[in-house]
């Protein structure tokens, strides 16, 4: 199963759990209804009437009205809070953040693992967060939108898990970011919290009743006809309605979940090419018993997010199961297993085990990724590899054991100043500037006067610092040393990231020049910079032909004029690249020329292939992939702009890079 079909498989399972979700909410609404009419015989009882009347229209939409009232709210006010990302999620069960200039020892093991995994996956470095109170081997990720992404893992996966297993378990947690399954995850949360809350509404209601009840008798007041039996009667009714709406967000959790898990472990698998170190994972899991299951009490409304069981229970042959039984994931990964966990012991996590690690190397040794000294000069801009366009279409979100090793590589070649500078905010910030500062004079003259007129006190004076060192960068690690800077910058306030993006356009546009990798830079940093704690906007899928035709292309242009400098070169390569899309889009696609391929055009017309269904994404990634590589051969910085603008629309592309 490639991206593609994990996406529309994605929106069939929110289909399917919003049949399973009418389906409990009917259940919850007859039961309502059902002790409303058994109510309003008991109120009349003795009286002239008709007695039981079960079919009583304006009670049922009255109830009907009331009960799905309070379920919607609660469900909104519950999605809404879970808007603010990852990270929310990860605070409100009394997760801490791991920083990372303050990161050591199995954190910072913990922290290298996160940033090649997510330099591998062509995916942002998510927050990363530790359970400090908890003693078993769990973890979980959690995201809005991958830009909030949040991977949380338990003092006990610390403590006793090694570095290929603790691989193992993130590379499981990074399929599910990759596949989307944290967004139905979240969406699960809000909408049975709905089903829920009816159950803590009668719980309160019982509660106020045997407090008016104990009032009453003290005061020696009857409390017939009133006083706390008709509050006693709807807070039991609630109770029991919520009671069955909890039974139906745990079957509904389990029947979206269990599935989900198998895919999990096998793409975590095809990421490390490690069977081991997951497998190893799982039985210390089973070895633990009952002392794995997560101890803090909201871990309930997120069990399903978990890379394992959070709760020990079998009832009923384990049908509120929300994974499939240990030994059944640990044979599919291991064969040999026999059923049998040993002794759980503490493990000692060293950095340099495993493929892949981040061990940063010192001056002078030899570089992993092209046998040049750490610090030693870059390649030319424009060196060239081969690169097959039809091998791009399947790399879409399936990073491997290769990507895997490039990622710790290209960390481990990361001179340590460079990485020190990443972890502190106002580093951080110098060397994002560094960055784009440009290498003639009089360019990088003016883009140092807008920095110290727009930056803040000293900045400008640290970015030419460190732009030394950045001009002796591999050209191929540039954008992955932005991306382990970016978590440092998520922690400004709104207000300065805003500042941050304008600053940032105001150095690309002062040298009058804007480049590829400008621009790979700039769309990095307006995915990665959005406000964490707000919701992306909401794209509408687009259905009609014409603004998919004209956004294709515009970036199909732009990439062809950024690859080519003759008319005639750019006419080939973007007809090839409008070739592979779709016939009612391919009559539709024009040339445009190079001065209406602005950034904003660029960036309006991504937004447009965004908000389309997973097969034109498919199409619009494979044209793109064809026009860039028109002549057979990439830049860089070519390769680095064809993935940008994949990621743009939700398709996140391993690095294409020589190795």
């Amino acid at each position: 199963m490639n991206f593609f079909e994990h996406q529309d498989r994605a929106r069939r399972m929110t289909w399917r759990l919003i049949g399973l979700l009418l389906l409990a909410i009917a259940s919850v609404v007859l039961v309502v209804y059902a002790a409303s009419v058994v109510a309003e015989a008991g109120w009349h009882v003795g009286q002239e009437g008709p007695g039981f009347v079960w079919i009583q229209p304006r009670l049922l939409v009255f109830v009907a009205v009331a009960t799905l009232g309070l379920m919607g709210i609660a469900a909104l006010v519950r999605m809404r809070a879970l808007d603010s990302g990852g990270g929310a999620i990860a605070l409100s069960l009394g997760a801490r953040q791991v920083l990372p200039a303050r990161a050591e020892g199995r954190e910072r093991v913990l922290l290298n693992v996160a940033e090649e995994m997510a330099i591998a996956a062509g995916m942002p470095v998510p927050y990363v967060f530790v359970l400090p109170n908890e003693p078993g081997i769990n973890a979980f990720a959690a995201a809005a939108s991958p830009r909030d992404a949040a991977v949380v893992v338990t003092q006990g996966a610390l403590e006793h898990l090694d570095r290929d297993e603790l691989q193992g378990v993130i590379g499981h947690e990074y399929s599910h970011l990759l596949n989307g399954d944290t967004r139905l995850n979240m969406r699960l949360v809000g909408l049975l919290h709905g089903l829920t809350v009816l159950g803590q509404t009668g719980l309160l209601l019982l509660r106020a009743s045997s407090g008016a009840g104990t009032a009453t008798r003290h005061r020696g007041v009857s409390t017939r006809g009133g006083g706390p039996w008709p509050l006693f009667f709807i807070g039991a009714t609630l109770w029991l309605a919520g009671s069955l709406g909890l039974l139906a967000a745990r079957i509904i959790k389990a029947a979206v979940s269990r599935q989900r898990e198998f895919l999990a472990d096998a793409a975590a698998v095809q990421f490390s090419r490690n069977r081991d170190g997951l497998a190893g994972a799982l039985k210390k899991i089973g070895g633990q018993g009952r002392t794995a299951a997560i101890q803090s009490p909201s871990a309930e409304e997120f069990s399903h997010l978990f890379f394992s069981e959070a709760f020990r229970h079998n009832w009923l042959g384990g049908l509120f199961a929300t994974h499939p039984p240990l030994t059944e994931r640990i044979k599919r990964l291991d064969p040999s297993f026999r059923g049998r966990f040993g002794e759980v012991s503490t493990r000692r996590i060293e950095t340099s085990s495993g493929q892949g690690s981040a061990r940063r190397a010192e001056p002078g040794q030899q570089s992993a990724l092209d046998g040049e000294p750490v610090g030693g000069p870059a390649p030319a801009a424009q060196e060239r590899f081969d690169l097959a366009p039809e091998s791009v279409i399947g790399r879409v979100g399936a990073p491997t054991s290769d990507d895997l090793r490039w990622g710790g590589e290209a960390l481990a070649a990361m001179p340590d100043v460079l990485r020190d500078a990443a972890s502190q905010p106002f580093d951080a910030l110098a060397l994002l500037y560094a960055l784009t500062l440009h290498e003639e004079p009089t360019h990088r003259a003016a883009q140092e006067t807008a920095l110290a007129r727009m930056g803040p006190r000293g900045v400008a004076r640290r970015a030419g610092q460190l732009k030394q060192h950045c001009d002796q960068l591999d050209q191929r690690l540039r954008l992955p040393l932005v991306e382990t800077l970016v978590p440092t910058l998520r922690r400004l306030s709104d207000r300065q990231r805003r500042a941050v993006m304008a600053s940032v356009d105001a150095l690309v546009d002062a040298d009058g020049a804007r480049s590829v990798f400008e621009y790979a830079l700039r769309r990095m940093l307006l995915r990665r910079l959005m406000e964490p704690g707000a919701r992306a906007p909401a794209k509408p899928q687009v259905l009609s032909i014409r603004p998919l035709a004209a956004a294709c292309s515009t970036i199909l242009s732009a990439l062809a004029w950024a690859g080519h400098e003759e008319s005639a070169a750019v006419g080939v390569a973007f007809r090839k690249g409008a070739a592979r899309l779709p016939p009612a889009l391919r009559t539709r696609a024009n040339l445009r020329e190079a001065k209406a391929c602005t950034f904003a055009a660029m960036d309006k017309a991504l937004e447009c292939v965004e908000g389309s269904v997973p097969y034109a994404k498919r199409a619009f990634v494979d044209a793109c992939a064809h026009c860039v590589v028109a002549d057979g051969q990439v830049t860089v910085e070519e390769a680095e702009l064809l993935r940008s603008v994949a990621e743009a629309v939700g398709c996140p592309i391993p690095p294409l890079l020589p190795r």
